[in-house]
């Protein structure tokens, strides 16, 4: 077995410092002993040979303390250095044992945030990256609404590709009334930039507090490539819809109409009645049909008016069954009764189509100082997540020969009063649709 000796095998400053004691007494004594062969004894000897130790301690003390003044020196260095984010320097070992750990430490110290600045760079080029390549205008500004970042999209769209950064957000966007009038508004939605412009952009804001001051984040894209595209894409679906359910009636009036033909040449009058009738069923349902889709785009501006909670029920209660939990508000309502009449009756119709019994098919209506909130809930199949998410869209239907037109008529007549319109699965089973209707004029 060998035994490895440490590389440093400097002494500890306990040790030094002993050792200066040592020599102190050494160099006392012998001066002790030369003043009193020198003087022969005496007042004079004690005084000279207490001086020459005193002298040989400082000297010796000095020479120790020397080392740890240069450490604890290029420690303070290195502290200024990290205050100034200056993480180059690093500390040599020290021939004092105490030093040395502290001094490894130390460095171990820089060398970590030095890499951590070094990933925080990366990571801030990476995200400076992605914001400047973004299709969308970035704009960040602080309490005195002046511009302090911007990325190169912005600056094209708001000031002519010219740098923005410092700008007053009202001097920046004096051109754009509309635009500036949303942010201090703190509106999220839809906008076009002036009167003159014909493009849409969607616009963002939010607020953040950064060094313990707000600020405020603006998002601007550019919308109308997208709603155009989806505009499309609706269109599509429509006339697709629209040629399925045409071809689907118009299939058997085409053949009703040659077999009652038929049937006139050959003098059979007999069956002449059930080729009729089943000729206006046809044309009924086609209709009802083109009907349906008409009824979104024909929607009137709701109406809105104080409206008497309890008559509204009575309304609803020559529809489809359903059971009404807790009293009615004694407050009224404020909305287009015959709108929203429209909207509970195709809902509870809903309800009753789901499977659900009419004993579970339930009708809450509560009133707040703000808002009436209404509840329709029952104990049929539900819906998938899937079917959730796009239940509220127009022309989607999971029912066969749905028109896709119902829940997104009730879902406009709603947002045309500033409500809300919710849908989410029950707990054990069953479906309940939430409206929220503001109470302000």
């Amino acid at each position: 077995m060998t035994l490895k000796l440490p590389k440093n095998l400097s002494p500890s400053l306990d040790a030094r410092l002993l050792l200066a004691m040592v020599l102190s007494v050494v160099v006392t004594s012998m001066s002790a002993a030369v003043a009193v062969l020198v003087f022969q004894g005496g007042w004079l000897a004690f005084v000279l040979s207490l001086l020459a130790g005193l002298c040989a301690a400082f000297i010796l003390t000095v020479a120790v303390s020397r080392h740890l003044k240069l450490g604890l020196k290029a420690v303070d260095q290195g502290l200024l250095n990290l205050k100034d984010n200056d993480f180059s320097m690093t500390l040599a070992p020290s021939s004092l044992i105490e030093l040395d750990g502290i001094f490894q430490n130390y460095n171990t110290l820089v060398d970590s945030l030095r890499k951590e600045r070094q990933s925080i760079f990366q990571r801030e080029l990476l995200l400076d990256t992605v914001i400047e390549n973004s299709s969308m205008c970035v704009l960040i500004s602080d309490q005195s609404k002046r511009i302090i970042y911007s990325n190169r999209l912005a600056e094209h769209l708001l000031n002519h590709g010219k740098a923005i950064t410092g700008l007053p957000l009202r001097q920046l966007l004096e051109e754009s009334p509309l635009l500036l009038s949303a942010i201090e508004a703190e509106q999220s939605g839809i906008f076009r930039l002036n009167d003159q412009s014909e493009a849409l952009h969607h616009l963002s804001c939010g607020h953040f507090v950064l060094n313990a001051k707000d600020h405020t984040l603006i998002l601007i894209k550019e919308m109308t490539r997208e709603i155009n595209r989806q505009e499309a894409a609706t269109w599509k679906k429509v006339i697709r819809i629209i040629s399925h359910e045409l071809n689907n009636s118009l299939a058997p009036i085409s053949s009703l109409a040659h077999s009652g033909k038929l049937l006139l040449a050959q003098n059979q009058y007999a069956e002449l009645p059930d080729v009729f009738d089943t000729l206006a069923e046809r044309s009924e349902h086609l209709k009802n049909f083109v009907g349906k889709y008409a009824d979104i785009a024909k929607l009137p501006r709701p109406n809105k008016a104080a409206v008497d909670w309890h008559k509204f029920y009575q309304g609803l209660t020559r529809g489809y069954p359903f059971n009404l939990l807790e009293e009615l508000p004694s407050e009224p309502g404020y909305f287009d009764a015959g709108q929203l009449h429209q909207v509970l009756l195709n809902l509870l119709k809903n309800a009753s189509e789901s499977g659900s019994s009419p004993e579970q098919i339930n009708l809450r209506i509560h009133q707040s100082s703000k808002a009436s909130i209404i509840e329709i809930s029952d104990r049929g199949t539900g819906m998938s997540s899937d079917v959730l998410q796009n239940a509220l869209l127009p022309f989607y239907s999971t029912k066969t020969g749905g028109s896709g037109v119902g829940l997104p008529l009730c879902r406009e007549i709603v947002e045309a009063h500033n409500g809300q319109m919710a849908l989410s699965n029950r707990k054990h089973g069953g479906l309940r649709v939430s409206i929220t209707l503001p109470l302000n004029a």
